[in-house]
C-alpha cells in the first residue's frame, strides 16, 4: 500500500520481470516458442518487456529475437508457416530465409583422438572442486567441425551495428579455463549479438568453438542449462525460467531420458534457490510427459518442432487454469493507468510471491498483527472456526505453508528450517514486519523458531499443541511413534502415504486423520470438515505433494529427537508467549508442554480439559477466549516490545 492512499486502497507499479531462456537444441528451440506464446496469450505479457532476458544457447537465439523485435505470436506463425502480423513481416524479412547447415569442416581421422583444451583437463585433476562437469566435456571433446554461421546469420542483419538497447545476457564457455562468459553483462568483452549468439550455440563435439578477439567461446550450456542465477540480486519481482532441458516430478520416473533431465533439474533447483534468496521469485516451466514424447533424446532433430510448439502451448496453458498459479502471473498484467484495487470482502483468498506463490486467508481485523500457523499435513482451513473471531481483536491472516493448502513447493523444500525461512519473510512482506505467531502443532515448532531466530519479526507467540521434545522419562503415544518411524524410513514413507491415499482416499484420509487428533471429532463444524475434504482433494491434482509431508515430517523428527538444542532455543526468546494444551493429545502429551512452561515460567499455560490435538477446532470459543485473555494481559508488553523494535 503506497503512502498517501486512502485506506483500504491499494496503488500499483508496473512489475520487473526477468525471462530466462535455457539451452535445448532445435527442440528446445520450438519448446520457447510455444511456452512464450502460451504465457502471453494466458496473460496478455510481452516477453519483448521483460528487463533482463538471460539467453543460452537455443534461449539465446530466441532471445534475441524477442530484442529484436518479434513477438512470441510472430515466432510461432513463422515457424509454423501461418501468417506473421505486418510488424513480424517486416522483421521476418530482415531474417531471411532459415538457413541449412553447411557440411562439417574436412580434417584428419586423428581429431577424433583430440581434446579442445587439454590444459584445462589438466587443471581439473589438480583443483577438482572447481571443476564443472560440462566445461570438462567441452574441453574433453573434439573440437566441432561444423560452423555456427548458418544459425546467426539473420540475427546478424537485426543488429548489424550495435548491441540490443534493452538487457539481453548471452552466455557461453571460454574454453581455456572452463569459466562462464555472459555477453552484454556489465564488465563483458565487447561483441556483436550475432557473434554472442554464435558463441552461445557452438555444442562441444559438434560445432566448432567461435574464436572472439582470439579467445575461443563455446555453448554456455556447458555451465549451466539456464544460467538462471545470474539474476540473484537484481533487484525482480518475478523470473520466468523456460528450461527445455529439466523437467517436474516427474522426471524421477524411469525413462531414456530421466538422468540427463534429472541432472538438469538440479542444477536449476540449484540457481533458483540462489535467486529466491535475494527476495526474486522465480518460477520455472518445464517440459511435462507429452512434451518429453515429443522432443525424444536427440536435442538438435527438428522434424517435430510443430508438434513440440503446440503441445508446450497446450501444456502452459492448462498449468496455468490452475487458480493459484493464474493468481502468480497476475504480476505479469500491466496496471491500468490512473486505477486503484481495492480490497476484497473478509475473509479473502490471496496470494503473495516469496520464490514460490504463498496462498493466505485475510481475515482482515485491527490491532496487533497476527499470522496462524498449521500444523503437518494442514492448512488455512484448520483455522475456519476462529479465523473472525480472532480478527475481533487483530489483523488476522492464515497461512498455506509450501507443500500444504494451496502453496505449491515448486522444488523446493518442505523442512520446518526452510519453511521458518519462508515464513519470517511473510511476516516481513505481508504483515509489515512483525507480528504474534499463533502456530499449531509443526506450526508451533516454527514459530518457536522464528521468534529464536529472527525475533524483530515476532512480536508474541501463541503455541497450540507445539510439536515438543517429550518430557524427560516420558514417552510418546506408541502407535504415534510407530507412524512416524515409517514416515522417517527412505522408501517405508512413501509407500505409507501412496498407500494411505489409495485406501482411504481423500473424505476417508481427513476422517483418520480428525479422529487422531480429536477426542470427539464430531465436535468439528462440518464446514470445517467439508472444506478440509475439498482442499484434500484438490491437492491430489498437485505434484510432489507427499515429498513435502515427508520432508516436513522428517524434519520435525530431527528437531524434537535434540532435547538440548531445542532447550537452547527456546532459552534465547524474548517475546511473551501463551502455551494452549489439551489433556489428551496423542501426538504430543501435555507433560512436554509442563515441560516447556517449567522451562519458560514468564510464559503462560492454558490447559483444555477433555481436549485433543487441535483445541481451535475441537472448542473454538473456549480457545477464542483464551487468545483474548492472553491479548489482555500481554498487551503492555507487546506494544512496548514493537516499540523497542521500531527505535533500533
Amino acid at each position: 500500500m503506497l503512502k498517501g492512499a486512502p485506506s483500504g486502497i491499494y496503488l500499483t507499479r508496473m512489475a520487473r520481470i526477468g525471462l530466462v531462456l535455457g539451452a535445448g537444441g532445435a527442440t528446445g528451440h520450438a519448446f520457447h516458442i510455444g511456452v512464450l506464446a502460451a504465457l502471453e496469450e494466458a496473460t496478455g505479457w510481452d516477453p519483448r518487456t521483460a528487463d533482463i532476458i538471460v539467453g543460452t544457447s537455443a534461449g539465446a537465439i530466441i532471445g534475441a529475437l524477442l530484442r529484436g523485435g518479434m513477438s512470441p505470436r510472430d515466432l510461432a506463425a513463422r515457424a509454423l508457416g501461418e501468417t506473421l502480423s505486418p510488424e513480424g513481416e517486416r522483421i521476418a524479412a530482415v531474417l531471411g530465409r532459415p538457413e541449412p547447415a553447411p557440411a562439417a569442416e574436412p580434417t584428419g581421422w586423428w581429431s577424433i583422438l583430440t581434446t579442445a583444451d587439454p590444459s584445462q583437463l589438466l587443471r581439473a585433476v589438480r583443483r577438482p572442486w572447481e571443476a564443472r562437469v560440462g566445461a570438462l566435456v567441452a574441453a574433453a571433446l573434439p573440437v566441432g567441425r561444423v560452423p555456427t554461421d548458418h544459425l546467426v546469420g539473420g540475427i546478424g542483419r537485426l543488429f548489424a551495428s550495435e548491441w540490443s538497447a534493452r538487457p539481453l545476457w548471452v552466455n557461453t564457455v571460454r574454453i581455456d579455463d572452463g569459466q562462464r562468459v555472459t555477453f552484454g553483462r556489465d564488465g563483458a568483452p565487447a561483441v556483436s549479438v550475432a557473434d554472442a549468439v554464435a558463441a552461445s550455440c557452438a555444442i562441444p563435439g559438434y560445432y566448432r568453438p567461435v574464436e572472439i578477439a582470439g579467445i575461443r567461446y563455446v555453448d554456455g550450456g556447458a555451465y549451466s542449462p539456464s544460467n538462471a542465477d545470474l539474476l540473484a540480486g537484481e533487484g525482480l519481482d518475478l523470473v520466468l525460467v523456460s528450461s527445455p532441458m529439466s523437467a517436474g516430478f516427474e522426471v524421477f520416473r524411469p525413462s531414456v531420458d530421466g538422468p540427463r533431465r534429472g541432472f538438469c533439474r538440479l542444477l536449476l533447483r540449484r540457481e533458483m534457490t540462489r535467486v529466491r534468496a535475494t527476495g526474486t521469485s522465480i518460477l520455472a516451466l518445464e517440459p511435462g510427459r507429452e512434451d518429453r514424447a515429443l522432443m525424444g533424446v536427440r536435442a538438435l532433430a527438428g522434424e517435430r518442432r510443430h508438434a513440440i510448439i503446440r503441445q508446450a502451448q497446450t501444456s502452459v496453458l492448462s498449468r496455468f487454469a490452475d487458480p493459484v498459479r493464474r493468481e502468480r502471473l497476475r504480476i505479469l498484467t500491466p496496471p491500468q493507468a490512473g486505477t486503484v484495487h481495492r480490497r476484497d470482502p473478509r475473509p479473502a483468498s490471496r496470494v503473495v510471491e516469496l520464490g514460490v506463490p504463498v496462498h493466505y486467508i485475510d481475515y482482515g481485523g485491527s490491532g496487533p498483527a497476527m499470522v496462524l500457523v498449521h500444523g503437518l499435513g494442514g492448512a488455512h482451513v484448520n483455522w475456519m472456526s476462529v479465523g473472525e473471531r480472532l480478527a475481533r481483536h487483530a489483523r488476522v491472516v492464515a497461512i498455506d505453508l509450501p507443500g500444504f493448502g494451496r502453496t505449491p513447493t515448486e522444488g523446493d523444500s518442505a523442512s520446518i528450517h526452510a519453511n521458518r525461512a519462508l515464513l519470517t519473510r511473510f511476516v516481513d512482506r505481508v504483515m509489515g514486519g512483525r507480528a504474534v505467531l499463533v502456530g499449531n502443532s509443526m506450526g508451533g515448532l516454527i514459530s518457536l523458531m522464528a521468534a529464536a531466530e529472527a525475533p524483530a519479526n515476532v512480536a508474541g507467540l501463541v503455541l497450540v499443541n507445539p510439536a515438543l521434545p517429550p518430557a524427560p522419562g516420558r514417552f510418546f503415544d506408541l502407535g504415534v511413534a510407530a507412524i512416524f518411524a515409517g514416515y522417517c524410513l527412505p522408501g517405508i514413507g512413501e509407500l505409507l502415504m501412496s498407500g494411505r491415499k489409495a485406501l482411504l482416499g481423500s473424505e476417508g484420509s481427513v476422517k483418520q486423520m480428525l479422529e487422531l487428533c480429536c477426542v470427539d471429532a464430531g465436535r468439528v463444524a462440518p464446514e470445517v470438515v467439508q472444506a478440509t475434504i475439498a482442499l484434500s482433494q484438490e491437492r491430489t491434482k498437485t505434484a510432489g505433494g507427499n515429498a513435502a509431508f515427508l520432508s516436513a515430517a522428517r524434519s520435525v523428527v530431527a528437531c524434537i529427537l535434540q532435547r538440548g538444542a531445542f532447550e537452547k532455543m527456546v532459552g534465547r526468546i524474548s517475546a511473551p508467549a501463551l502455551i494452549v494444551h489439551g489433556t489428551h493429545d496423542r501426538l504430543v502429551p501435555l507433560a512436554a508442554a509442563r515441560r516447556l512452561a517449567a522451562l519458560r515460567s514468564d510464559w503462560m499455560l492454558k490447559v483444555f480439559e477433555d481436549i485433543g490435538h487441535v483445541p481451535q477446532l475441537e472448542d473454538p470459543e473456549g480457545f477464542v477466549a483464551a487468545v483474548e485473555e492472553w491479548l489482555r494481559h500481554a498487551g503492555e508488553a507487546l506494544v512496548a516490545r514493537s516499540a523497542s523494535w521500531d527505535r533500533l
